[in-house]
Parts: structure tokens; C-alpha cells; sequence
């Protein structure tokens, strides 16, 4: 993720919240952990965070020099 938003690049988050269910408390903390790095980053190099419609609206915009 840090390598990411250093290089101005994707960095997709896989994550299917029935993974999340076998060891709750674990996977809470790790997931704090993910969303307090993604702020520091986000305020570092303005990485921002959109979902997967959002994306394909960049790319299309892109592919039409929007």
C-alpha cells in the first residue's frame, strides 16, 4: 500500500467480509491497523480510497482523454 501511494499506483484491498468471521477480534485490529496506515497515507500523498465502481469510471474517463 505504501509503495502505492508513493508511485501513484492502484493498490486493490481484497477483502470479503466472511473471511472476517473466524477469529473477530484478530481480524478487527489488523483491520484498524490497514485503515490507520490508509489515513497516513492518504494525508502523505493524497491516496484516496474508491470502490470498484468508482474505478472503472476513472479508467473510462481515462480511456476517453476526459
Amino acid at each position: 500500500m505504501t509503495y502505492a501511494a508513493e508511485n501513484n499506483q492502484l493498490f486493490h484491498l481484497w477483502w470479503h467480509p466472511h473471511n472476517f468471521g473466524k477469529d473477530i477480534d484478530t481480524n478487527i485490529i489488523l483491520l484498524e491497523k490497514i485503515l490507520e496506515h490508509y489515513k497516513e497515507l492518504s494525508v502523505k500523498y493524497n491516496m484516496q480510497s474508491l470502490n470498484m465502481g468508482e474505478i472503472a469510471l476513472l479508467l473510462k474517463r481515462i480511456e476517453n482523454n476526459e
